[in-house]
């Protein structure tokens, strides 16, 4: 596809006006229209930044809290008490002790 193919293209897909039918217009003339449509939306989208909100001055203090390393991210929640017997149990999987699977029947 050619470069004048593409940009007949890109005008026809942003719904751009030229004097006569995109396929009929001078490729400068295209070019131009494309630069001038680029430069218009440069700007930031999305609504501003109030950096003295309440959200933000938060935002800053778990960021702040983060970088010292005082706040973990998925570390939350109720501590783990080793001495409970489902820690045991994990203790003894992860040494390779527990096999999975049914354990074999006793028969006593």
């Amino acid at each position: 596809m050619s470069n004048r193919k593409k940009l007949i293209a890109k005008v026809k897909e942003l719904n751009l006006k030229t004097s006569r039918p995109p396929h009929m217009v001078k490729t400068e003339e295209l070019e131009q229209v494309l630069s001038n449509v680029k430069s218009q939306k440069s700007g930031k989208r999305g609504r501003p930044i109030n950096p003295k909100s309440e959200r933000q001055k938060y935002l800053d203090y778990i960021e702040e809290r983060r970088k010292k390393g005082l706040l973990h991210k998925g570390k939350t929640g109720r501590p783990v008490d080793p001495t409970s017997e489902r820690q045991k149990y994990f203790a003894k999987k992860e040494a390779g002790l527990i096999k999975r699977g049914r354990p074999p029947k006793v028969e006593s």
